[in-house]
């Protein structure tokens, strides 16, 4: 009879506790930095959960400065918690430092800083707000420009259902997707993976979750847990058994600690997204099955070594529209790897001959443009930077200047007009203003140089001349005015070495 009593009480429970946790996928931070957030909740002595929350930042996100022979960047990191009525509960601001040895190591994106909170909190949804703000960085961020701050990053509305862990019956953590396990037995330190990648630079997954058992059930049976992955299809392909043994329970306990470390290699899966799940029973009865959470695998090198921000560029250079690119950023990490993967064998000119020469063609032009064109974000986003990446170096370059003193562009738009393609103005309007720029702006050299140091002169601007229809690499690009060129002019407007692309002879694709 109390066997019976013990399997009904853990279904029951298990159940609720997989239908109560909400299992966040791979978070990254909105903003100038790459930052990646996640949490788990586990037990507290006293009953209430310890939420605890991980951000990981690389280095290569974060400006160094060289101290006392070692490198050091400095963040402000802003928290604030509040309840489903809208209370704030949690409202914490500090400054932290990060220490790396070698600058190598802090210019490495590979090298990260991962920090822990952990807040005291009742069974309930949450939301969560995080901002990272780089103390170091110069003042030249798009937001900066605008409102004078640093370089930040933030999550907002991440959500937080934090569950309850009664004494009566059994119950379970969240999971803590892990980059390692250092140590052993109660000497073991656990290092979080927020962005739940694993593949090419940690091949093995790691999870760490925690059950928690009422003593009477812990005494009666052994209980037994199985992991299960399972790919986007809901194909299971990988299991193993994870038998624990029966725990020395105290006198007086009322609950008995159950720690799982869930250690699996992933070497022959591909890369994609994949779902663990942990089945529970007793003896050989199944009673539960529990989603622990999604993570990524990733084989290909520029997806560990190449920021977000920069891979998901690369995705909107090969995709065909908007609706594409909105659907390739929502997904997963190993996803976007497959199918960018899939993308660069299609434009692959030869299979044969082991290289792809339109990946190389593209990486060459990507840090020609990276040198280049950047001015206050990476120089793919750029105008100039994109028709780069598109047809390649231009056939001539003409560098000049639209006097501020004329009450239109028009002479300079003459430039790229012919009898074929009529001129299409840009929505940023003829008649151009200058705007100063502050003291933490970078002008452009040119400008000091052709214009003179007030800057009041005029608007510097470059005229691209195609004579045939450029290199591109896509082949939608492939030009109809391949016979008769093509024309581009970048006006830089605000004086702040931004040049955008007013007008052009090309009817460009997306």
């Amino acid at each position: 009879m109390h066997r019976i009593t013990s399997v009904i009480t853990l279904t029951a429970l298990l159940a609720a506790a997989s239908a109560g946790v909400t299992i966040a996928a791979e978070t990254v931070g909105k903003g100038d930095i790459e930052l990646f957030l996640d949490s788990a909740a586990f037990r507290s002595p006293d009953g209430r959960a310890i939420q605890e929350i991980y951000i990981r930042i690389p280095n290569s996100e974060l400006r160094f400065k060289e101290m006392d022979g070692r490198f050091e960047s400095r963040i402000e990191l802003n928290v604030k918690i509040k309840d489903s009525e809208g209370k704030e509960l949690v409202d914490q601001s500090e400054e932290m430092g990060f220490h790396e040895e070698r600058k190598t190591d802090a210019e490495d994106a590979l090298q990260f800083h991962t920090v822990i909170k952990r807040f005291r909190l009742d069974e309930g949804e949450y939301k969560l707000f995080c901002e990272v703000m780089d103390l170091y960085a110069p003042k030249v961020s798009l937001l900066g420009m605008v409102r004078g701050s640093r370089k930040t990053s933030k999550v907002e509305y991440y959500h937080l259902d934090v569950p309850g862990f009664p004494e009566e019956t059994m119950s379970v953590s969240g999971a803590k997707f892990l980059w390692r396990v250092k140590g052993k037995g109660s000497q073991r330190v656990f290092h979080p993976n927020p962005s739940r990648l694993y593949g090419l630079y940690r091949d093995s997954l790691c999870v760490y979750i925690e059950s928690y058992v009422p003593q009477g059930l812990a005494e009666a049976e052994p209980i037994n847990f199985r992991m299960e992955i399972l790919d986007q299809n809901g194909v299971t392909v990988k299991e193993a058994s994870l038998p624990l043994p029966k725990l020395k329970v105290e006198k007086g306990g009322a609950l008995v600690t159950y720690p799982i470390v869930i250690q699996e290699d992933l070497n022959t899966l591909a890369a994609g997204t994949y779902t663990l799940y942990v089945n529970a029973g007793l003896s050989d009865q199944l009673l539960v099955r529990m989603r622990c959470g999604a993570f990524s695998v990733a084989w290909d090198m520029r997806t560990w070594e190449v920021s977000r921000r920069d891979y998901i560029a690369e995705a909107r250079f090969l995709l065909g529209g908007q609706d594409d690119y909105d659907d390739f950023e929502k997904k997963s990490i190993g996803e976007q790897e497959k199918i960018l993967d899939k993308m660069w064998r299609e434009l692959d000119p030869d299979p044969s001959t082991g290289v792809n020469e339109a990946y190389q063609k593209y990486l060459a032009r990507l840090a020609y443009v990276a040198a280049r064109y950047a001015d206050y974000q990476t120089g793919i986003f750029t105008d100039r930077g994109l028709i780069y990446l598109r047809y390649g170096p231009p056939d001539e370059i003409e560098v000049d200047v639209v006097p501020q003193s004329r009450e239109s562009i028009s002479d300079a738009l003459q430039k790229v007009d012919d009898k074929y393609h009529p001129i299409n103005y840009s929505n940023t309007g003829a008649r151009l203003r200058y705007a100063r720029p502050g003291k933490n702006i970078l002008v452009d050299p040119r400008r000091l140089g052709m214009v003179g140091e007030q800057g009041d002169v005029g608007y510097p601007y470059e005229l691209w001349v195609y004579h045939s229809g450029g290199d591109p690499i896509r082949e939608r690009d492939q030009a109809l005015e391949q016979d008769i060129g093509m024309r581009f002019i970048f006006i830089d407007t605000e004086g702040y070495g931004r040049y955008k692309l007013e007008s052009s002879s090309a009817m460009l694709s997306k």
